[in-house]
């Protein structure tokens, strides 16, 4: 029988003379981190990579950036819901067709007023300075309207989504709208909810036509009796 002998323990090199370059690990020479296939090169190449990567779509898809805004929260959903069943809410052309509302929300500060009217009650009464106040300042910073309950025949586009149409000139952006969304009657904005120390809410509604010009809006006031949110005036308007 053929015998081998003993094997031989090849001496293990120390891991800082290690090199993946035979003719390195007889100089003792090292790559610089540059060149090195498995090195901390590779993973400077390959961050580099990835941000030039993203960069790039970042130019393709520059609108594309869901989930940039945080959810609104349920108590501030239920009281956009409740201000969206408002009948005077559907009262303007087009809400009867195919409105459809953005998923983010939006308050420009046209019309305010702390005089606010009850058509129930036919009479006028004044809210609160400091919640009219407040309603510009919880609108610092937009909210995702994701998981809103949607009345009657509105639907909701991401707020994303609407916002990618208009990289470039107005007329192209409602161009590509249009084309996107040929039957929509009438868009819809609502602003997040302002709260007083009581519960009672002061929400922004706006309604535009789908074109560059022709919008109203106003401010609806929802009382908080026993729990339970119901519309109490609206105040506010105005008509561009």
């Amino acid at each position: 029988m053929l015998s081998f002998g003993k094997r031989q323990a090849w001496p293990m090199l120390p891991l800082e003379s290690r090199s993946p370059n035979p003719r390195l690990q007889r100089t003792g020479l090292r790559l610089p981190l540059s060149r090195q296939p498995f090195g901390a090169g590779a993973l400077i190449r390959s961050a580099w990579l990835t941000l030039a990567c993203l960069s790039i779509a970042a130019c393709i898809f520059p609108g594309a950036r869901p989930g940039s805004y945080r959810k609104a929260t349920a108590e501030d959903l239920k009281a956009i819901s409740v201000a969206l069943e408002d009948p005077e809410f559907w009262k303007a052309w087009g809400m009867a067709d195919h409105p459809l509302l953005v998923g983010e929300t939006l308050y420009r500060a046209l019309g305010a007023s702390a005089d606010f009217f009850d058509f129930q009650a036919s009479q006028n009464f004044r809210i609160s300075e400091p919640l009219l106040a407040s309603l510009g300042l919880v609108n610092k910073e937009r909210r995702s309207l994701d998981g809103l309950a949607l009345p009657r025949n509105l639907s909701m586009v991401p707020g994303f989504e609407f916002d990618r149409f208009f990289h470039g000139s107005p007329e192209e952006g409602w161009t590509r709208f249009r084309k996107r969304f040929p039957n929509v009657s009438r868009i819809a904005y609502v602003s997040r909810p302002a709260w007083s120390s009581d519960g009672h809410a002061l929400i922004a509604i706006e309604r535009a036509a789908a074109a560059p010009c022709c919008s109203d809006g106003y401010m609806i006031y929802l009382e908080n009796r026993e729990g339970s949110l119901r519309i109490a005036g609206h105040g506010g308007w105005w008509v561009t």
